[in-house]
């Protein structure tokens, strides 16, 4: 075995270009997937069919029927969300807006994780509840979002749709009825060249077959109609390579909605589900009725589903490398085939099970979890062959820039190779793609149109190794990331990040001012990189001043922080203006904060929103009322209160069960006060009292 000791140095960076992460499980461990799940991988292999579900929101999708649909039907499964949510509540944190927006598409993904699909959005954004179909779209933009539909549809070819909601209003929410509302027109409008003609340069436009309603059998009763002439479909089946039933998983995947209070109770045993038609072909039996879901589909196909077909039925639990040849074999078929939307997915995955069954595992980890543009980074590949499969490592690549030297990759033991990359000074930083741009009232911009329906950003940096697995040479793009240990779970990993060289968090997101009286305005300072200096200065709408004009600071470690203070004199009449903190480092104007979403049960995410507050001066004439605030899910109206001048005390379960309400004029219950905190059920009746006391 040849082990290269070469360090080297690559100026440039990746990122990846596919439209949707791997598509099988398989692709989303971080060890090797066991024969159970290999074996399930293959019996996907043998089926060619696609369904597309729809709904407004995170958490709206049917997490069993999604989990039956990818992991006993083997189709390829995928959940559309107009929405990312990001106009709800948040159970968990003070995430509002839209860092609650990143966190529920992490969670999103993390359901996906386990029921086995896929995951698109829209650009619409999630204003709050409306019962109005109509005010929805106009607020989304309808055209704007039916372009979104029809661009998902047309890139993922789906062979059926399914609406999660009725364009009835028994959703009872607008966005419900919106997001049914635009399924049916984007069923149609999908396959119609003359709509959204210019996503056409990328993509075909696409007929499905039918489009479905995911019925409510009440409904149908309530409509006078007779729900046993729906399509049924028992999803409760039990799987035995799994050890669990589909309603199991399903129920796994909805409490991954944690920030929504979603845990769900696992059910077994039948679990019927209904179905009505409402355009395309249509059926009477089953969702597939008249679909050829086999590889009889695609031209030249019958020989790689026979490949495929011999590669299951000599599957051996112990030994998966055994049934590389025939994989090998079915890859090559593919490869001589004409490219097409299937072929490229199933190449896809393919790939991945040929990497499952030889037992090759593979991570590309930093040094440091971020890095800001123009800086180096320290990336560690590595490789391990844990089967006797022949597999050879012939290059790791990133970029144009090249290591390659055929080495053999002997079982079970680890190769290492250790590169360092200089990422070029005008490196995009890992904002969010749909939040690089200033949203619109009711949606997302998002200029490059290859980035529309994305579920998050392709990975900051990505190394591609091409290796040899028998008769396959097979390239993979490995995520750079960044592990570490965790005192009480060990292994915990995180993207890696392109970070600003230093960001300018302001302390608070409104500043209130009732009289002409100054205000302290504090910018906590935090180094992205190692021995920064610069100054900051607050950018203030006309008529306002602060005192100093400006600061220098000097940071030496990365992650060092500074807080600098700003006395603010308001003017004399009424404004509502924002402030901007600035920060000028090396020839740079830099305007970002920094905001973390961290919680153990999606990857952490960084997000980078403008360094700016509101500045609201007004004439406000009050009370001396003493206030009592019972504190909610992360609100921020205690805060607010204060900056008003009121005086807020915190009340917590004890203050409100023993102490004397009286001292009191009003007390406020917080944003989900009643869901976050268990015990104020049982103390209800003393707020009542306080109430009928004259509070």
């Amino acid at each position: 075995m040849n082990r290269p000791k070469s360090h080297l140095v690559l100026w440039s960076f990746l990122f990846a270009t596919i439209f949707a992460s791997p598509v099988i499980l398989l692709a989303q461990m971080r060890s090797n997937p066991s024969a159970a799940e290999i074996q399930l991988a293959l019996q996907k292999m043998q089926t060619m069919g696609s369904v597309l579900y729809i709904g407004a929101h995170p958490d709206d999708e049917n997490n069993d029927l999604l989990s039956y649909l990818a992991q006993s039907a083997h189709y390829r499964t995928a959940y559309l969300s107009a929405t990312r949510g990001d106009g709800g509540q948040n159970h968990i944190g003070d995430e509002l807006g839209a860092s609650l927006g990143i966190l529920r598409t992490q969670e999103l993904l993390a359901a996906r994780r386990i029921d086995g699909g896929e995951q698109f959005f829209s650009r619409a954004l999630d204003f709050g509840y409306t019962t109005s179909p109509e005010a929805t779209l106009k607020k989304w933009g309808h055209e704007a979002i039916l372009a979104d539909f029809v661009w998902v549809i047309r890139r993922f070819q789906p062979d059926i749709m399914i609406a999660r909601f009725p364009t009835t209003g028994e959703g009872r929410h607008g966005h419900h009825t919106a997001s049914a509302i635009l399924a049916g027109e984007a069923f149609r409008a999908a396959a119609d060249p003359q709509r959204f003609p210019e996503q056409l340069e990328y993509v075909q436009p696409w007929q499905a077959k039918r489009l479905l309603w995911n019925a409510w059998p009440e409904v149908i009763s309530a409509r006078g109609g007779d729900p046993a002439k729906l399509i049924k479909m028992d999803i409760g089946s039990f799987n035995p390579l799994l050890g669990q039933s589909y309603t199991e998983i399903g129920a796994a995947a909805r409490s991954m909605h944690k920030c929504q209070g979603m845990g769900t109770l696992s059910s077994r045993g039948p679990e019927i589900e209904y179905f009505e038609v409402l355009n395309g072909e249509s059926a009477s039996n089953a969702l597939f009725e008249n679909i050829d879901t086999s590889w009889k589909r695609i031209d030249g196909g019958i020989a790689v589903g026979w490949q495929l077909a011999e590669a299951l039925h000599s599957f051996e639990p112990a030994a998966p490398q055994k049934t590389l040849p025939a994989l090998a074999k079915a890859y090559r078929e593919l490869q001589s085939l004409p490219k097409s939307q299937w072929i490229d997915y199933k190449m896809r995955e393919l790939k991945t099970l040929i990497k499952a069954c030889a037992g090759l595992w593979m991570q590309a980890i930093a040094d440091d979890y971020s890095a800001a543009p123009g800086d180096s980074v320290h990336i560690t590949t590595t490789l391990i062959n844990r089967s006797d499969a022949q597999i050879e490592l012939a290059a790791l690549k990133i970029n144009e820039f090249s290591w390659q030297q055929t080495t053999d990759l002997p079982n079970n033991q680890p190769f290492a190779q250790r590169i360092a990359i200089a990422l070029p000074a005008d490196a995009p930083i890992s904002q969010p793609y749909w939040l690089r741009q200033p949203a619109l009232p009711g949606r997302y911009v998002v200029e490059d149109q290859q980035l529309i329906g994305r579920p998050e950003n392709a990975p900051a940096l990505a190394v591609q190794a091409k290796v040899r697995i028998g008769d396959a040479e097979l390239e993979f793009d490995l995520p750079v990331e960044y592990r570490w240990r965790d005192q009480f779970d060990g292994d915990r990993y995180r993207p890696f990040e392109i970070v600003p060289k230093a960001t300018a968090n302001i302390e608070q997101s409104a500043y209130i001012f009732v009289d002409q009286q100054a205000k302290p305005v504090r910018v906590r300072i935090k180094s992205g990189r190692n021995n920064i200096t610069g100054t900051l200065h607050l950018e203030l709408p006309a008529g306002w001043n602060a005192k100093p004009a400006s600061h220098i600071f000097s940071l030496q470690h990365k992650e060092d922080e500074a807080l600098l203070a700003f006395s603010v004199h308001p003017p004399a009449q009424a404004s509502d203006a924002p402030i901007r903190a600035l920060l000028q480092i090396d020839g740079q104007t830099l305007s970002q904060e920094l905001v973390r979403i961290d919680y153990k049960h999606v990857p952490m995410n960084s997000y980078f929103p403008p360094a700016s507050a509101r500045a609201i001066r007004l004439d406000l004439k009050k009370g001396d009322e003493k206030i009592g605030y019972v504190m909610g899910a992360g609100d921020l109206v205690q805060q607010s209160l204060e900056q008003i001048g009121y005086s807020v005390t915190l009340l917590s379960d004890d203050d409100l069960e023993k102490n004397d309400l009286s001292a009191f004029q009003t007390i406020i219950t917080g944003v989900r006060a009643y869901s976050t905190r268990q015990r104020l059920k049982q103390l209800h009746q003393r707020l009542l009292d306080f109430v009928a006391a004259g509070g």
